[in-house]
């Protein structure tokens, strides 16, 4: 009857009102969301040119660009180098560290930059190590150190004690034996590490000798160039750089 017909259209009208109400609500807050992703898009892009800032100041501390942003020498070698911290090799390679440096050293020498690999027998705080290797080691921590502070300096945020552990001896040993001939069975038990993570890093030595190439060759450095080729004979051999290590 009439009745049941105006209940029937009072409920229709509630129905629309709280409809209307929720799509009101709905629209409120993808504005409201909109508006955070922007601000946060907007925040990030500051933060962005903030970083870029800091890291240009820092590559003209360290003579890599002039305040003219022309690249220069040590700018040249770190560009070629991607797979290891480039502003850390680029210093030992200008300082004259590998200069000289027995091939076996220097496949030691840069196992530290290419493991990164804990072990739980390894202290890295108080490392085993040999005496030149320790001096090798203790070189190139005090690039990093030297780095770290510069980076202080450019206002760019850097855990330095978390830099300096990403660096880590423990294969130095291991890798300079096998760039002197030792067998496979051999290193892996000075390594202390599993077989597959020993062979990634003598791999990883290898493709930043070829780097590292690049990088000499780049600034007519053929000699030092060819100290990293002969590097890379010394330990390009056997099961690490087998096809498969099925066969």
């Amino acid at each position: 009857d009439l009745t049941d017909i105006v209940k029937a259209q009072d409920l229709g009208r509630e129905d629309l009102k709280e409809g209307f109400t929720l799509l009101c609500k709905k629209s409120i807050l993808k504005s409201m969301a909109d508006a955070a992703k922007r601000e946060s898009i907007a925040s990030s892009s500051l933060v962005g040119k903030e970083e870029l800032r800091a890291r240009r100041r820092m590559l003209r501390k360290l003579d890599y660009v002039t305040s003219d942003q022309i690249v220069q020498t040590k700018g040249h070698l770190a560009a070629e180098i991607s797979s290891a911290d480039e502003l850390v090799l680029t210093e030992l390679l200008v300082n004259g560290t590998f200069k000289n440096l027995p091939y076996d050293q220097t496949v030691a020498l840069l196992s530290c930059f290419v493991h990164s690999e804990k072990s739980s027998s390894f202290n890295s705080k108080a490392p085993n190590l040999l005496e030149e290797h320790f001096q090798l080691f203790s070189k190139l921590r005090e690039q990093v150190n030297r780095i770290a502070s510069v980076a202080k300096d450019a206002r760019l945020g850097m855990d330095i004690e978390k830099y300096l552990d990403s660096f880590s001896p423990q294969l130095m040993e291991a890798s300079a034996a096998w760039a002197k001939g030792s067998n496979f069975a051999n290193i892996l038990k000075m390594s202390k590490v599993f077989e597959g993570s020993l062979v990634r890093a003598i791999r990883r030595v290898d493709e930043l000798l070829q780097q590292l190439i690049a990088a000499c060759t780049s600034i007519g450095e053929n000699e030092q160039a060819e100290h990293f080729s002969q590097c890379s004979i010394q330990i390009k051999k056997d099961v690490v750089f087998a096809a498969s290590l099925y066969l």
